[in-house]
């Protein structure tokens, strides 16, 4: 939309407020109503009629919602591929930023905030189809210039069924989320909202949020002015078994009203009519509140609600934004500046605010390690964060999973040369073989490391083998698949399997489906999407298939559009597409659908990337990919890791790089466990790993590291509805 656009004859864009997950919002003018304005909401679905049936049916229930701490749905429509939300316009500061402000208010306060939005909450369990919330943390409430608090974001929301015994999916705010939300064989209920609630109060006590590590929480060495009963109100709330905390919100209710009549009153007193309540926007200047960001807010709030059950929309990850990399900065000075306790302060702010931020998980881990005073030794991590390598930056999840359950074990000695705990260090080599090859340089002379994690690519491996070798300085990549990278010399090693066997599964699936013409495209610059596509198409032709079009191009220079157009002359009947980059993927598909292109594509591109989903949006529906891993493999560990990811990363399920990343550094701590931070012992370790010494086993199973062990079982993975599907379809290896 466009300024001056008109939607059902009655509302007139003024102006594009901002972006979000699931569309784009616009302050506009009502026709009707002269001088009010509206915020207006506009998504674009995946599934034009499941969207359109449950988006009416859930904006009905909704638009009947009435309460005081609940901001107002005032219209709702559809036009042909999007859906659209009218919100009222809220004036106002999260209670996150109103805290960080004005700091923790006095427990009058706290007590009345508290009853507010345990009302709000009975009022919301107390429907006809009672509505849990599951996703109550500051973020999403918000502070109005009279100190009334407004409950925003429904994207979690959903309703209770007594006939269940689980939810359609766990997922949550770390912190804030109980542990049932993250297990997928449970299902949340009221008593989800109130471990929620409790800790939201705990936040607005103390300032600081509430530990990931449930039963350890504690108020009164932050606050000791706070009263014993509210305390033990807080900590009930807060109990990781769910039996033991409040029943309902009706009891918790009652303690609040027993509470409010022992303490004083309320001491804050409102700003005069006009005056905004101070609040910290990066970018606004002092003094001034931020209605638009609030608005944005506010309005994706509600519609996320509606769109997640419509769609089954799934947050996905973005690379850090300019506040976020802004607090980064301001971390890493402190740090070097040995600051530690701020840098703690900053970092777990920022955690909690932008728990996707996987660098700010492992900044984190460090300054707790240095802060600590523990022993520690220190690993580079060398991966592509930017340029168009930029999916590297996936590994950081893996390795900040890695990190924290290292730090956190116990240990039993220090025998170790460099310590018991872990420091990593990342490195970007800016998508740059020439940077790489700096840093290699440069870590590589300092005897402070011993072994490095990385590169991210088979390319940026191969280019970076012969200095890694002359410098005798180990290298473990987790994802480094051409053949060739275990040939590449003594210091190389690599966590993946040869990505041969996924191009076999896409052959087979195609061949099994009835399709026997294929077009395949792929970047030759790309060694692993040569050697991937080799293999494609020589099962192809084995099978009885006919590779009818082979074209390779350059990412740089590709005409995707004539490309596209020499796919539909050529009378494929399937693609089979040579690139692993979610970019180059998302523009193809953008093509095909744009050129009304229809037949099934198979990609190298990786399975369960977040990216993939966020760029290529509808485009990318129906598309293909092998994978040696998938988070819904039905195992006890796998199971356990993908729920600790989700709760760790705000939702978001691990791909194979993740879990490879994650292998990576675990097979590093124990070698340095068992044969010390030294290099050649660690070379030699390494090279034992399925030889001398029994194959590795991690989350992703079985590997060596020296050369390909070929145990793990690919699967093929489709996108349907927007979301990753595991298919049942497997192939040997």
């Amino acid at each position: 939309m466009r300024p001056g656009d008109i939607l059902q004859d009655r509302y007139r864009v003024v102006e594009f407020l901002g972006q979000g997950g699931a569309g784009a919002v616009f302050l506009c003018q009502d026709l009707r109503l002269d001088g009010k304005k509206w915020a207006v909401k506009e998504y674009l679905c995946h599934d034009r009629e499941a969207a359109a049936d449950s988006f009416a049916r859930e904006a009905k229930m909704l638009s009947r919602l009435r309460h005081p701490n609940l901001p107002v749905l005032v219209d709702f429509f559809s036009l042909p591929d999007r859906h659209y939300l009218v919100m009222e316009y809220v004036e106002g500061a999260t209670l996150a930023r109103t805290i960080e402000a004005q700091g923790p208010p006095d427990q009058a306060e706290v007590i009345q905030w508290a009853t507010e939005l345990a009302e709000v909450l009975r009022y919301l369990h107390h429907q006809e189809r009672p509505v849990i919330y599951r996703d109550l943390k500051p973020e999403n409430i918000i502070v109005t210039e009279d100190r009334q608090l407004k409950l925003v974001d429904f994207g979690l929301a959903r309703h209770f069924d007594p006939r269940k015994s689980s939810d359609t999916r766990s997922s949550g705010s770390v912190g804030y989320a109980p542990p049932e939300q993250w297990d997928d064989a449970m299902q949340t209920d009221e008593r989800s909202d109130i471990y929620s609630l409790g800790a939201t109060l705990y936040f607005v006590l103390t300032g600081k949020p509430p530990s990931p590590i449930y039963g350890s929480h504690r108020i009164r060495p932050y606050r000791p002015d706070v009263g014993p009963g509210v305390e033990a109100l807080i900590l009930r709330c807060l109990q990781p078994e769910r039996s033991q905390r409040y029943g309902c919100m009706e009891e918790v209710l009652a303690d609040l009203r027993t509470l409010s009549g022992r303490l004083p009153p309320v001491s804050y007193r409102p700003p005069a009519p006009g005056q905004p309540v101070p609040v910290l926007v990066s970018g606004a200047p002092s003094g001034r509140s931020s209605p638009r960001w609030l608005l944005l807010l506010l309005c994706l709030a509600t519609f996320s609600f509606l769109t997640g059950a419509a769609v089954g929309w799934r947050g996905t990850a973005a690379p850090p934004g300019r506040e976020e990399n802004t607090e980064l900065q301001s971390a890493r000075r402190l740090i070097q500046e040995q600051r530690y306790v701020q840098a703690v302060e900053i970092l777990d702010r920022l955690v909690t605010r932008h728990p996707r931020n996987a660098e700010a998980h492992i900044l984190l881990q460090n300054a707790y390690v240095l802060l600590q005073g523990r022993k520690a030794y220190r690993i580079p991590v060398v991966t592509s964060l930017t340029g168009i390598e930029q999916d590297g930056y996936q590994l950081l999840y893996g390795l900040a999973m890695a990190q924290k359950e290292h730090n956190l074990e116990p240990s039993s000695s220090e025998e170790a040369a460099g310590g018991d705990a872990m420091l990593l260090d990342i490195y970007d080599d800016r998508s740059s073989v020439e940077r790489l090859l700096e840093i290699i340089r440069d870590i590589a002379e300092n005897p402070e490391y011993a072994v490095m994690i990385g590169p991210f690519n088979s390319q940026q491996t191969l280019a970076a083998a012969p200095l890694l070798n002359s410098a005798a300085f180990p290298a473990v990549t987790p994802t480094a698949s051409d053949p060739r990278v275990w040939s590449a010399g003594d210091y190389v090693f690599t966590v993946s399997d040869q990505d041969r066997s996924k191009s076999r599964l896409m052959a087979r699936r195609f061949i099994s489906i009835g399709l026997r013409r294929a077009a395949v495209l792929y970047d030759h610059e790309r060694i692993v999407a040569r050697t991937g596509v080799e293999e494609f198409i020589r099962l192809f032709k084995e099978l009885g298939g006919e590779v009818v079009l082979e074209e390779p191009y350059s990412e740089a220079t590709a005409d995707v559009p004539r490309l596209i157009q020499n796919v539909a002359a050529s009378g494929a009947d399937c693609i089979f597409l040579g690139d692993y980059r979610a970019a180059v993927v998302s523009r193809f598909a953008e093509e095909l659908r744009t050129q009304d292109i229809t037949m099934p594509v198979g990609a190298m591109t990786q399975a369960y990337s977040q990216s993939l989903l966020e760029m290529g949006g509808r485009n990318v529906e129906g598309l293909m990919m092998g994978s040696h891993f998938s988070p819904d493999f039905d195992t006890p560990r796998v199971k356990l890791f993908s729920q600790d990811f989700s709760q760790s990363f705000d939702g978001l399920r691990p791909s194979q790089r993740e879990v490879y990343a994650y292998d990576a550094l675990r097979v590093v701590a124990d070698a340095i466990r068992e044969v010390g931070f030294d290099r050649e012992a660690l070379r030699a370790y390494f090279k034992s790993l399925g030889d001398t010494r029994p194959a590795y086993t991690g989350v992703s199973g079985e590997f060596a590291l020296s050369f390909p062990l070929e145990r793990r079982q690919p699967c093929l993975v489709e996108i349907r509805n927007g979301q990753y599907h595991l298919n049942e379809y497997f192939d040997a290896p």
